[in-house]
Protein backbone atom coordinates (compact mmCIF):
# COMPACT_ATOMS: atom_id res chain seq x y z
CA UNK A 1 0.00 0.00 0.00
CA UNK A 2 1.56 3.35 -1.06
CA UNK A 3 2.42 5.78 1.71
CA UNK A 4 0.43 8.99 1.81
CA UNK A 5 2.46 12.17 1.57
CA UNK A 6 2.78 14.33 4.64
CA UNK A 7 -0.10 16.88 4.75
CA UNK A 8 2.37 19.72 5.26
CA UNK A 9 4.36 18.66 2.20
CA UNK A 10 1.18 18.49 0.13
CA UNK A 11 0.20 21.97 1.31
CA UNK A 12 3.61 23.38 0.31
CA UNK A 13 3.33 21.72 -3.09
CA UNK A 14 -0.19 22.99 -3.64
CA UNK A 15 0.76 26.53 -2.63
CA UNK A 16 3.70 26.46 -5.06
CA UNK A 17 1.37 25.24 -7.81
CA UNK A 18 -1.04 28.11 -7.15
CA UNK A 19 1.78 30.66 -7.21
CA UNK A 20 3.12 29.26 -10.48
CA UNK A 21 -0.25 29.58 -12.19
CA UNK A 22 -0.92 32.97 -10.58
CA UNK A 23 2.25 34.37 -12.20
CA UNK A 24 0.86 33.35 -15.60
CA UNK A 25 -2.60 34.77 -14.96
CA UNK A 26 -1.31 38.08 -13.58
CA UNK A 27 1.18 38.22 -16.44
CA UNK A 28 -1.54 37.80 -19.04
CA UNK A 29 -4.27 39.96 -17.50
CA UNK A 30 -2.54 42.22 -14.98
CA UNK A 31 -3.56 42.49 -11.36
CA UNK A 32 -6.80 44.38 -11.98
CA UNK A 33 -7.88 42.23 -14.92
CA UNK A 34 -7.26 38.90 -13.19
CA UNK A 35 -9.52 37.29 -10.61
CA UNK A 36 -9.50 34.34 -8.25
CA UNK A 37 -11.64 32.28 -10.63
CA UNK A 38 -8.97 32.56 -13.35
CA UNK A 39 -6.28 31.22 -11.04
CA UNK A 40 -8.49 28.54 -9.50
CA UNK A 41 -9.45 27.30 -12.96
CA UNK A 42 -5.78 26.96 -13.97
CA UNK A 43 -5.03 24.88 -10.88
CA UNK A 44 -8.23 22.84 -10.96
CA UNK A 45 -9.19 24.02 -7.48
CA UNK A 46 -12.54 25.16 -6.17
CA UNK A 47 -12.84 28.56 -4.52
CA UNK A 48 -13.16 26.99 -1.09
CA UNK A 49 -9.91 25.09 -1.47
CA UNK A 50 -8.14 28.14 -2.87
CA UNK A 51 -9.00 30.23 0.19
CA UNK A 52 -7.27 27.71 2.43
CA UNK A 53 -3.98 29.01 1.02
CA UNK A 54 -4.61 32.70 0.27
CA UNK A 55 -7.03 35.23 1.74
CA UNK A 56 -7.76 37.14 -1.46
CA UNK A 57 -6.29 38.30 -4.77
CA UNK A 58 -3.99 40.87 -3.17
CA UNK A 59 -2.66 38.21 -0.78
CA UNK A 60 -1.62 35.94 -3.64
CA UNK A 61 -0.20 38.84 -5.66
CA UNK A 62 1.84 39.84 -2.62
CA UNK A 63 3.15 36.25 -2.41
CA UNK A 64 4.04 36.27 -6.12
CA UNK A 65 6.06 39.50 -5.77
CA UNK A 66 7.73 38.20 -2.62
CA UNK A 67 8.72 34.96 -4.34
CA UNK A 68 10.31 36.79 -7.27
CA UNK A 69 12.25 39.34 -5.20
CA UNK A 70 13.44 36.67 -2.75
CA UNK A 71 14.72 34.50 -5.61
CA UNK A 72 16.72 37.41 -7.02
CA UNK A 73 18.18 38.34 -3.64
CA UNK A 74 19.14 34.73 -2.92
CA UNK A 75 20.90 34.47 -6.27
CA UNK A 76 23.07 37.52 -5.52
CA UNK A 77 23.80 36.46 -1.94
CA UNK A 78 24.76 32.92 -2.97
CA UNK A 79 27.50 34.25 -5.23
CA UNK A 80 29.34 35.87 -2.30
CA UNK A 81 30.33 39.54 -2.29
CA UNK A 82 33.86 38.89 -0.96
CA UNK A 83 34.90 35.97 -3.16
CA UNK A 84 36.70 37.91 -5.90
CA UNK A 85 40.36 38.76 -5.31
CA UNK A 86 41.32 40.11 -8.74
CA UNK A 87 39.66 42.17 -11.43
CA UNK A 88 39.42 39.12 -13.71
CA UNK A 89 37.69 37.14 -10.96
CA UNK A 90 35.38 40.07 -10.37
CA UNK A 91 34.52 40.29 -14.06
CA UNK A 92 33.74 36.56 -14.13
CA UNK A 93 31.56 36.90 -11.05
CA UNK A 94 29.60 39.77 -12.58
CA UNK A 95 29.21 37.73 -15.74
CA UNK A 96 27.72 34.80 -13.81
CA UNK A 97 25.34 37.02 -11.86
CA UNK A 98 24.26 38.84 -15.02
CA UNK A 99 23.49 35.60 -16.83
CA UNK A 100 21.45 34.21 -13.93
CA UNK A 101 19.66 37.50 -13.35
CA UNK A 102 18.55 38.04 -16.94
CA UNK A 103 17.62 34.38 -17.41
CA UNK A 104 14.89 34.77 -14.79
CA UNK A 105 13.23 37.48 -16.86
CA UNK A 106 13.99 35.92 -20.25
CA UNK A 107 12.02 32.83 -19.27
CA UNK A 108 9.10 34.74 -17.73
CA UNK A 109 8.63 37.97 -19.62
CA UNK A 110 5.70 39.08 -17.45
CA UNK A 111 7.80 39.17 -14.28
CA UNK A 112 9.35 42.56 -14.97
CA UNK A 113 5.96 44.20 -15.37
CA UNK A 114 4.63 42.51 -12.24
CA UNK A 115 7.56 43.63 -10.07
CA UNK A 116 8.54 47.04 -11.45
CA UNK A 117 5.15 48.34 -12.53
CA UNK A 118 2.16 46.73 -10.85
CA UNK A 119 4.17 45.89 -7.75
CA UNK A 120 4.69 49.64 -7.25
CA UNK A 121 1.09 50.73 -7.87
CA UNK A 122 -1.38 48.11 -6.65
CA UNK A 123 -1.16 48.61 -2.87
CA UNK A 124 0.87 50.88 -0.55
CA UNK A 125 2.14 47.99 1.58
CA UNK A 126 3.18 46.09 -1.52
CA UNK A 127 4.89 49.20 -2.87
CA UNK A 128 6.89 49.38 0.36
CA UNK A 129 7.87 45.73 -0.02
CA UNK A 130 9.19 46.30 -3.55
CA UNK A 131 11.01 49.48 -2.45
CA UNK A 132 12.57 47.56 0.43
CA UNK A 133 13.70 44.87 -2.00
CA UNK A 134 15.32 47.53 -4.18
CA UNK A 135 17.12 48.89 -1.11
CA UNK A 136 18.37 45.38 -0.35
CA UNK A 137 19.65 44.99 -3.92
CA UNK A 138 21.47 48.32 -3.59
CA UNK A 139 23.15 47.18 -0.37
CA UNK A 140 24.16 43.87 -1.97
CA UNK A 141 25.62 45.66 -4.99
CA UNK A 142 27.47 48.04 -2.69
CA UNK A 143 29.01 45.07 -0.85
CA UNK A 144 30.53 43.86 -4.14
CA UNK A 145 31.94 47.32 -4.83
CA UNK A 146 33.37 47.64 -1.32
CA UNK A 147 35.14 44.31 -1.80
CA UNK A 148 36.74 45.66 -4.97
CA UNK A 149 37.96 48.77 -3.14
CA UNK A 150 39.41 46.78 -0.24
CA UNK A 151 41.30 44.45 -2.55
CA UNK A 152 42.56 47.18 -4.79
CA UNK A 153 41.03 46.34 -8.15
CA UNK A 154 38.45 49.14 -8.00
CA UNK A 155 39.42 52.78 -7.55
CA UNK A 156 39.86 54.04 -3.99
CA UNK A 157 37.70 57.14 -4.43
CA UNK A 158 34.67 55.18 -5.69
CA UNK A 159 31.41 56.33 -4.07
CA UNK A 160 30.00 52.86 -3.55
CA UNK A 161 26.58 53.98 -2.32
CA UNK A 162 25.76 56.12 -5.38
CA UNK A 163 27.53 53.80 -7.81
CA UNK A 164 25.55 50.80 -6.52
CA UNK A 165 22.28 52.64 -7.14
CA UNK A 166 23.40 53.75 -10.60
CA UNK A 167 24.35 50.18 -11.51
CA UNK A 168 21.02 48.87 -10.27
CA UNK A 169 19.15 51.50 -12.28
CA UNK A 170 20.93 50.23 -15.40
CA UNK A 171 20.14 46.63 -14.47
CA UNK A 172 16.45 47.41 -13.95
CA UNK A 173 16.34 49.10 -17.36
CA UNK A 174 17.98 46.04 -18.92
CA UNK A 175 15.22 43.89 -17.42
CA UNK A 176 12.61 46.15 -19.01
CA UNK A 177 14.27 45.84 -22.40
CA UNK A 178 14.80 42.08 -22.19
CA UNK A 179 11.29 41.27 -20.99
CA UNK A 180 9.69 43.31 -23.77
CA UNK A 181 11.90 41.99 -26.56
CA UNK A 182 11.00 39.48 -29.26
CA UNK A 183 14.50 38.01 -28.85
CA UNK A 184 15.10 38.20 -25.08
CA UNK A 185 18.19 35.95 -25.08
CA UNK A 186 19.93 38.06 -27.73
CA UNK A 187 18.99 41.38 -26.15
CA UNK A 188 19.92 40.07 -22.70
CA UNK A 189 23.39 39.09 -23.89
CA UNK A 190 23.97 42.55 -25.36
CA UNK A 191 22.88 44.24 -22.14
CA UNK A 192 24.97 41.92 -19.97
CA UNK A 193 28.15 42.64 -21.94
CA UNK A 194 27.47 46.39 -22.13
CA UNK A 195 26.76 46.77 -18.41
CA UNK A 196 29.88 44.86 -17.34
CA UNK A 197 32.05 46.81 -19.75
CA UNK A 198 30.59 50.11 -18.58
CA UNK A 199 31.18 49.14 -14.93
CA UNK A 200 34.74 47.91 -15.28
CA UNK A 201 36.23 49.53 -18.37
CA UNK A 202 34.34 52.79 -18.62
CA UNK A 203 33.45 54.27 -22.00
CA UNK A 204 36.73 56.00 -22.90
CA UNK A 205 38.82 54.61 -25.74
CA UNK A 206 42.31 53.41 -24.90
CA UNK A 207 43.76 56.24 -26.99
CA UNK A 208 42.25 58.78 -24.61
CA UNK A 209 44.02 57.35 -21.57
CA UNK A 210 47.20 59.05 -20.30
CA UNK A 211 50.34 57.75 -21.98
CA UNK A 212 52.60 55.68 -19.80
CA UNK A 213 56.05 57.20 -19.28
Amino acid sequence: MPRLRDPEARAVERRAQILSEAVKVFGEKGFHGANIADIAKRTGLGHGTFYRYFKNKLDIFDAVIGTITSAIAAMVVDEGANESNTLDEYRSQLDRIGRKFLTIFEEHEALARLVFHEGLTVDPKLTRKVRDAMELFAELTRAYLENGKRKGFLREDLDTEITARAINAIIFESIEQVSGSKSPAVVGERWRKAVIRLMLDGIRSESSLPKKK
